[in-house]
């Protein structure tokens, strides 16, 4: 009876840790280049 309503219980919390976990680290991941090299404005250019 118990096995029946724990197991899924902790299969979706273990589930949903995991996907916080994932978007977590994918949103404060570094960028691949730093995009403060590139200038924002070039005076003179058109």
């Amino acid at each position: 009876m118990f096995g029946n309503v724990i197991a899924p219980a902790v299969a979706g919390i273990a589930l949903a840790l995991a996907g916080i976990f994932g978007l977590v680290s994918s949103q404060t991941a570094a960028p691949a280049e730093n995009p403060a090299s590139q200038p924002v404005i070039v005076y003179g250019a058109r």
